[in-house]
C-alpha cells in the first residue's frame, strides 16, 4: 500500500506541475473585448456518505494455559461365592499445560461511512466515521488447548488531512477504532469463550478522487490495533493480542 500512496503523490504531482507549466504559447495581451474561460476549482468542502468495502488481514498472538485436572478415581465392585470384593482404579489428570500461539485469516467486509471535510485550498482538514461487517476469525492451537479469535464487527473515528491536488486528494489518517471481539478457548479441562467490544487505535492513508461534483471514489489502507485482551474461567486462561490491517474502497456521495 506505501507504494500505491507514493506512486499516487508522485504522479499527483507531475499532473499539478504540468498544468501550472502549460499555457498559451504566447504571452501577447488579448483584446479587451474578449473573456477567457476560467475553470471552477474544486472544492472538497462539505459532507458526504458512502459505502466502503475491502479486504482484511487478522493477526492475533498470545499464550493459553491450564491447570493440572484432577485426578478421576474409579471403584468396581464384583460379588462372588467369597464375598464381594472391591477393586479401585486410578487415572491421573490431564497435567497443567501452557504455550503461546500465532494466528491470521483474511475476509471481505462491508459497511458504510460518512464525514465532513473542511477545504483550506493548500489543505484539506476533516473527519470521518465508519462502522462495517467482517467475517475475520482465526483457529490454532497452543499445546493441548484449541483457540478461536474472531472480529465480528469494527468501527473508527478519525480524523483526516489531505492534500488536495485539483480533483485528487492525497490524506493521511489517525483516531480510534472499536470492535465487536469473541475469542474461544478449549483445553482437556473444557471450554469457556466471551464476546465483548474493545477499543483500540486506527491510523492508515489513502488518495480520494472526484469524479464528479458529487461522486467521490476512495482507495485506502488502515491498520486497527486493539491491544491485548484475555478470557478465563475453569477450563483455563488465554491471552490475547489483536490486530488488523484493512485495504478498503469507498463510493460517496457529496452533498455539498
Amino acid at each position: 500500500m506505501n507504494y500505491l500512496v507514493r506512486g499516487l503523490l508522485g504522479s499527483s504531482f507531475l499532473v499539478a506541475a504540468g498544468l501550472a507549466m502549460s499555457g498559451p504559447a504566447s504571452a501577447q495581451p488579448v483584446s479587451s473585448n474578449r473573456s477567457d474561460a476560467v475553470a471552477p476549482v474544486f472544492s472538497w468542502q462539505g459532507f458526504y456518505a458512502g459505502v466502503i468495502g475491502g479486504y482484511g488481514h487478522m493477526h492475533a498472538e498470545g499464550s493459553a494455559a491450564h491447570p493440572a485436572g484432577p485426578d478421576i478415581t474409579t471403584t468396581t465392585f464384583f460379588t462372588s461365592g467369597s464375598g464381594t470384593f472391591t477393586f479401585t482404579d486410578t487415572v491421573p489428570g490431564a497435567p497443567a499445560d501452557a504455550a503461546n500461539f500465532s494466528m491470521n485469516d483474511e475476509s471481505w467486509f462491508l459497511g458504510a461511512e460518512a464525514g465532513y471535510d473542511h477545504d483550506l485550498g493548500p489543505v484539506v482538514v476533516g473527519g470521518v466515521v465508519d462502522l462495517a461487517g467482517s467475517g475475520m476469525s482465526g483457529r490454532t492451537v497452543a499445546g493441548d488447548s484449541a483457540i478461536k479469535v474472531g472480529l465480528d464487527w469494527f468501527g473508527t473515528a478519525r480524523v483526516r488531512i489531505g492534500l488536495p491536488i485539483d480533483r485528487f486528494l492525497v490524506y493521511g489518517t489517525g483516531g480510534l477504532a472499536i470492535g465487536g471481539i469473541k475469542t474461544d478457548l478449549s483445553t482437556p479441562l473444557g471450554a469457556t469463550s466471551d464476546r465483548f467490544t474493545k477499543v483500540g487505535w486506527a491510523a492508515g492513508a489513502g488518495v480520494s478522487y472526484a469524479v464528479t461534483e458529487k461522486v467521490v471514489l476512495d482507495l485506502s489502507y488502515l491498520h486497527l490495533g486493539f491491544g491485548s485482551h484475555s478470557v478465563s474461567g475453569a477450563a483455563g486462561r488465554a491471552k490475547v493480542k489483536l490486530s488488523n490491517d484493512l485495504i478498503r474502497f469507498g463510493v460517496s456521495y457529496k452533498f455539498d
